[in-house]
């Protein structure tokens, strides 16, 4: 396990796209901050966007936007696209066989490529933070303020993006085809929100909101510092269930397809 591992690493460390997809994650940060700094000394007495209220009205330099860079860079959707092509990459090259063939079982195989996927996003995500950090600093000024709380809220935001990664990873296994694998990390969770919507809209309840324990919701809501003890609560809970039923429904199909 521990020479499959060292392999999958080598190989997450030559892998180009997920290189290019930081760089579009980074590049995506940057460009919404100079959007939301031009908006606010255009019109800065009337902003269009909840975002740039928080930034005008705040006193806590660039905590508004650093706490947001996770939504406006697409970090979810673009990074998944990186995780789809790494664990696609040996069954679209059927290479998948000689790892196989040297004595890896199949379940060493799928926990293997799971742990290189989670070191690949964390290292990313971190990347992101930290850039984010700068970037927010020089647009918006040092992030000051509850400081505490928005680590908080970025570690949470962190354990949704694992979450998000075990249900991309569980999707490109299961389907083991690239091309496909990403067009369904694309699509599917616009499918999966409005089905989600249109459930609500036929429960009707106003207690409960099937929507607003999905994934993509709930993390919206962590990237503001206003985000309440039940959105907090939400994150936590959901992404631990997310990540477990993932990781569980992967290997579960896994056993039921044959390599």
């Amino acid at each position: 396990m521990g020479k499959l591992l060292r392999f999958n690493l080598r190989k997450l460390v030559m892998q180009k796209s997920a290189y290019i997809c930081l760089a579009i994650i980074l590049g995506l940060c940057l460009i919404y901050a100079v959007a939301y700094k031009l908006m606010m000394d255009s019109n800065p007495s009337s902003p269009e966007i909840s975002l740039t209220q928080q930034i005008i009205a705040s006193r806590t330099g660039g905590l508004a936007y650093w706490l947001f860079s996770l939504m406006s860079s697409n970090f979810t959707m673009v990074f998944g696209i990186a995780v789809a092509i790494i664990v696609c990459e040996d069954f679209d090259q059927r290479t998948i066989k000689n790892i196989i063939a040297r004595g890896y079982s199949a379940t060493q195989l799928y926990f293997s490529k799971l742990i290189i996927v989670f070191i690949a996003v964390t290292v990313a995500f971190a990347v992101t933070e930290v850039a984010a950090f700068a970037i927010s600093s020089a647009f918006f000024g040092v992030p000051r303020g509850d400081i505490a709380k928005a680590f908080g809220l970025i570690m949470l935001q962190y354990l949704g993006v694992l979450a998000n990664t075990s249900f991309v990873f569980a999707i490109s296994y299961i389907i083991k085809r690239m091309g496909f694998s990403i067009a369904t990390v694309i699509i599917s969770p616009l499918i999966i929100q409005l089905l989600l919507l249109l459930a609500d809209t036929l429960i009707n309840s106003k207690d409960i909101a099937l929507s607003d324990y999905w994934i993509d919701t709930y993390l919206q809501k962590v990237c503001f510092i206003s985000a309440s003890e039940k959105d907090i609560a939400i994150c936590l809970f959901g992404s631990i269930a997310y990540i477990a039923g993932f990781v569980l429904l992967g290997a579960l199909f896994r056993k039921k397809k044959e390599i």
